[in-house]
């Protein structure tokens, strides 16, 4: 076997996202591994296009693989002689991974608290990954209304003042979430019952701020992973999907959506008990569940409905269907596997499971990545199979 010609591959990331980078980065090197010869070289966002056009002279660059920044959205990456992938749905006309937004705002909706809530959507910047989550969200809730903010909290204060109540409000990222919360408070609304609030991104600051916020789960390593795999692709000359779309992980439930946030201490800890019947895999009835309260199941089930909306049987449910995507997450691609970890016989109950709480669309595309990967071995063009 020949060996493989250094293949240096170009990163651009932008400025200012140090988490998003490194989980992009760690995503292109396990994908690396599996690629002869590769190296990838992480370079700072230049200041200008000419900047980039100068140092693409300079270096001789075998790809680019490229999270565009403001400026690179204006076109230095088109018109290369060498092979470009995008990481971001902005660069509409080159080869790109890319997260399906319209499956985030879809996910984010099957978990908004149903009929009788005021639905509402609260961006920041019309871009089309926003837009996209816009569309997914109204494809459930049609006649849901978006709000365009500013970081400025008094646009959030502002908002959450003149806002029908009770309200879902479905915050296109972690940081519009989180004004939004912070924002409740100082307003003395209750978190989780009057206002619900779900972001996107499951960033730390999701599972550090008070309340803890609701959050979908984005695939940013598989992005990583994918889009090296695409370059190679391109490098080797095979045909290849030039738009490749990633569904979103999962909806990762905490206190900013959940009613029984601030409700009673004895639903909590029925609450609780749920929850860790269901990461225990213990396949129980709601009878068997609620045995030992001390209090009937006729009562429970009232309490329950009056402060969350919904039924013990609908709680269970997306309870176990949260616990299934955080699985699915994790890399458990064996859904008999994921099945049986929670209680259920087998993996076509599974399915019926997700798809009771998803929708048919939305839980074909949250299980399709659950096929094995096939490992790329592919050299640069010259450098031997």
């Amino acid at each position: 076997m020949v060996a493989a010609a250094p293949f240096r591959c170009l990163v651009m990331l932008p400025k200012g996202h140090p988490n998003l980078a490194a989980r992009l980065l760690s995503g292109m090197v396990a994908s690396i591994v599996s690629l002869p010869g590769w190296v990838i070289i992480h370079e700072p966002e230049l200041a200008s296009v000419e900047d980039f056009r100068r140092g693409l002279a300079a270096q001789r660059w075998d790809g680019i693989l490229a999270l565009p920044s403001g400026w690179s959205v204006g076109g230095p990456l088109h018109g290369l002689s060498l092979p470009v992938v995008t990481m971001a749905n902005v660069e509409a006309d080159l080869p790109g991974v890319l997260i399906d937004d319209v499956l985030v705002g879809k996910l984010a909706a099957s978990h908004a608290g149903g009929p009788g809530r005021h639905q509402v959507v609260v961006g920041d910047w019309d871009v089309p990954w926003q837009q996209d989550r816009i569309r997914g969200w109204k494809a459930v809730y049609p006649d849901a209304p978006v709000h365009w903010i500013t970081r400025d909290p008094r646009t959030s204060r502002d908002l959450l003042a003149h806002l029908p109540r009770p309200a879902t409000l479905f915050a296109l990222h972690d940081l519009l979430a989180e004004s939004l919360v912070l924002a409740a408070h100082d307003l003395g609304l209750r978190v989780g019952s009057e206002v619900r609030i779900i972001g996107v991104d499951d960033s730390p600051r999701a599972r550090l701020s008070r309340p803890t916020l609701s959050s979908i789960a984005l695939p940013i390593e598989a992005v990583g992973r994918q889009a090296v795999r695409l370059l190679a692709d391109v490098v080797a000359g095979r045909p290849v999907e030039r738009r490749q779309r990633i569904p979103p992980l999962a909806v990762m439930r905490r206190a900013s959506s959940d009613p029984l946030h601030d409700g009673p201490t004895w639903l909590q800890e029925i609450q609780e008990h749920l929850r860790m019947s269901v990461y225990a895999g213990e396949s129980k009835t709601i009878p068997q569940l609620l045995s030992g309260f001390g209090r009937s199941r006729s009562t429970i089930e009232r309490a329950w409905r009056a402060t969350t909306g919904e039924t013990l049987l609908d709680a269970l449910r997306l309870l176990r269907c949260q616990v299934a995507l955080e699985r699915l997450q994790e890399g458990n691609r064996d859904l008999a596997a994921v099945a049986a970890s929670l209680g259920l016989p087998g993996r076509r109950n599974l399915n019926r499971l997700l798809r009771q709480c998803l929708g048919g669309e939305l839980a074909d595309a949250m299980t399709m990545g659950t096929s094995t990967e096939v490992p790329i071995a592919a050299t640069r063009p010259g450098g031997g199979p």
